[in-house]
């Protein structure tokens, strides 16, 4: 998706993820590829691509692309492979949700007064990428606040012009 509103998923191609219809990302180690879309397609990665994201698209839309994918960190896991494959088999194969609902947070509350309470698939593949990384669970529900409140804060300030 090169223009990112309200929803956050990097489709799958054959051995290439599709930023937009010009900007394909490949793999250069094809035998990982799924790994590397559940990681791109974790909560923390779609915390860094709204933190790098340009956000000068107007109407809330904050573009996401070649250059940008250039400089995406991806979290790599090593533990629990099989795992995160069967979970984003479950996520990729369902509708996806609009981002806050993904993160189990209501759009019309401030979203430090709400506990996040992500999708139960979410959920658990965050879990394995907050994993690999050892955060605290204080830190997994930094992740999920903060990510929240940059779509929310980017669309609110769109919806106010």
């Amino acid at each position: 998706n090169r223009f990112i509103g309200n929803r956050i998923f990097f489709i799958e191609g054959d051995n290439y993820v599709v930023g937009d219809t010009f900007f394909i990302g490949g793999f250069k180690d094809k035998s990982v590829k799924e790994i590397y879309l559940a990681s791109l397609n974790s909560t923390i990665s779609f915390l860094n691509v709204l933190v790098t994201g340009r956000k000068n698209m107007g109407d809330g839309v904050l573009l996401f692309y070649g250059p940008e994918f250039n400089n995406l960190e991806l979290v790599i896991p090593k533990r629990n492979i099989d795992k995160i494959k069967k979970v984003y088999s479950k996520i990729k194969s369902r509708e996806v949700c609009e981002i806050l609902v993904e993160l189990g947070f209501d759009k019309n509350q401030p979203i430090r007064n709400q506990v996040p309470n992500p999708l139960l698939d979410r959920k658990e593949l965050d879990d394995l990428i907050f994993d690999e990384l050892d955060l605290s669970i204080e830190e997994r529900k930094e992740v999920y606040w903060a990510t929240a409140e940059l779509v929310k804060e980017r669309l609110d300030k769109a919806a106010s012009r």
